[in-house]
């Protein structure tokens, strides 16, 4: 069973989570350089380490998998999940006459309720997001390791003198089981919940004539009731195995969850949910509140530097080997910026160092280390190596996000994707420009690269091209430029500080406010 930690209540500094014991019972903010250190994870190390015996030493190369190097890509995530979890919670204070009439609400209409398209009318005062990002990035661990920072089960027991007889469950982290089935992931979702709880709901609703519909109503409610802060579902890519329709349910589920319950739901996986959602993704992204978090390889640069820097602090070797530039852009070729082959290559090059007996290694092992022990990953590593276009199909967990790609990923066809010239005086020209920055923001890029680059491809095309060609050709000048870098990993232009809300949208023009 897991830690239930007692319930202890902080005042809040915000007017909003003042007087509601399922926020005040939550970890103090952090800023930014205290969370920086909160999810650096640093194994125990010696240098005394190194002249241990070979099979000790052999163990202890283990120790390399577990480090950890935030970046600002890190910060970001700690920051939406701390705002979700928080704001989710407004209106589920257990002391409010809403929340009690919701959850009587939720058990007279249980039995009548049609499923997953039960809508209910309870405002969900906080959204979740999507997380896509390559694999290997660190997706996973990361989120894992925000999620450490608070304490999944808290059982309060009084409130200011007040009874308070309740658990709640802080976080849920869900794995899409490999066969995509949305059945499997509601028997995870009960699995994962009578773990905590010591309840028994896996038995209760996953019995052999219990329907879809029995189970995931079942869900929205007990989210409620056992006061889930936050929703994780991971590795939804393999929604794109099961049989069709079923990313679509599921993703209508995702956002039903949202308006019965009011819990902020994230979704992550890999860029193939990106194809496999289509349509259905663009449903999704109405309920997305905190924006997209798209998370692309790393680049050569300054982020990349201190990744490889503390991880060589790792060695094992009986002869130490100095880091040096050489070192860093080797390791940089092989791995192409995917932390998890990086970090593995690492490793295997000092399993082999030890086991040859020669106790020191040079810049051209990690290329022969690479090829020998890493050989399904070479085709891969191989094609982002020259610079080709992956084929989709193939590497599409790996594959570099396109401006095209995103677009079509929010439900525009094919056809409407071809690079034409529009015809003059077809749409305005200021909407066409408008639409193009929008789209490139949503690419990770700050509202300034935004528009400087959607202006300059514009003025190329003399004004005759559409809002999808302008970002398409935008966002590819902007990476191709080796003085940029990507807006994510650029301290000054952090997309936690120069986040842009959407009354700042309205406001500079981007977009027009809906008339009443």
């Amino acid at each position: 069973m897991p830690i239930v930690t007692k319930a202890e209540y902080l005042d809040q500094d915000i007017i909003e989570f003042k007087n509601n014991p399922f926020i005040e019972c939550l970890p103090p903010l952090s800023d930014f350089r205290k969370l920086g250190t909160q999810l650096t994870v640093r194994p125990p190390y010696s240098n005394a380490d190194r002249f241990l015996p070979d099979e000790v030493r052999l163990m202890l190369t283990q120790r390399i998998v577990q480090f950890h190097q935030p970046s600002d890509i890190d910060i970001d995530l700690a920051s939406r999940l701390a705002r979700c979890i928080r704001w989710g919670y407004i209106n589920r204070n257990p002391f409010s006459g809403t929340y009690a009439a919701h959850l009587a609400e939720g058990y007279v209409d249980a039995p009548a309720r049609s499923g997953i398209n039960y809508t209910g009318s309870h405002h969900a005062n906080t959204y979740g997001f999507a997380i896509i990002g390559v694999s290997g990035v660190g997706k996973t661990i990361t989120v894992e390791r925000i999620l450490s920072l608070y304490p999944q089960v808290v059982e309060h027991t009084e409130y200011n003198g007040v009874p308070l007889i309740t658990k709640q469950v802080v976080w849920l982290k869900i794995d899409c089981p490999c066969d995509g089935s949305l059945k499997g992931l509601c028997t995870e979702f009960f699995r994962e919940l009578d773990r905590l709880l010591g309840t028994d709901y896996l038995t209760l609703y996953t019995r052999r004539r219990t329907t879809l519909d029995r189970m995931l109503s079942a869900i929205a409610q007990l989210v409620y009731v056992h006061n889930v802060g936050i929703i994780i579902f991971d590795e939804l890519q393999n929604l794109g195995a099961a049989s069709k329709g079923t990313s679509e349910t599921a993703l209508n589920f995702f956002v039903t969850l949202v308006n019965t319950a009011s819990v902020p739901v994230v979704m992550m996986g890999t860029p193939k949910i990106l194809s496999i959602l289509q349509k259905e993704f663009q449903q999704a992204k109405r309920g997305s509140g905190q924006g997209d978090l798209l998370w692309p390889r790393m680049k050569p640069g300054e982020t990349w530097d201190l990744f490889v820097e503390s991880m060589w602090d790792y060695q094992y070797t009986r002869e130490h080997v100095k880091l040096s530039r050489s070192f860093i852009d080797a390791l940089y070729d092989e791995s192409q910026g995917i932390p998890f082959l990086a970090v593995h290559i690492y490793k295997l090059v000092q399993e082999d160092t030890i086991l040859s007996g020669k106790e020191v290694f040079h810049e051209k092992d990690i290329a022969r280390i690479a090829g020998e022990k890493l050989g399904l990953t070479k085709p891969m590593r191989e094609a982002i190596k020259r610079g080709q276009e992956l084929d989709v199909r193939r590497f599409i967990d790996i594959s570099d996000f396109k401006a095209a790609d995103y677009v079509r990923s929010c439900g525009i066809s094919q056809a409407d994707t071809n690079i034409h010239a529009a015809k003059p005086g077809t749409v305005p020209k200021t909407t066409v420009l408008d639409e193009a920055v929008v789209t490139l923001m949503r690419l990770g890029l700050s509202h300034s690269n935004a528009r400087n680059y959607a202006v300059s491809v514009f003025a190329e095309k003399d004004g005759h091209a559409e809002s999808f060609q302008i970002a398409q050709e935008a966002f590819l000048k902007y990476t191709s430029d080796s003085s940029s870098r990507v807006d994510v990993c650029n301290k000054q232009e952090s997309p936690v500080i120069k986040a842009q809300s959407y009354e700042g949208l309205v406001n500079s023009g981007l977009i027009a406010e809906e008339a009443v």
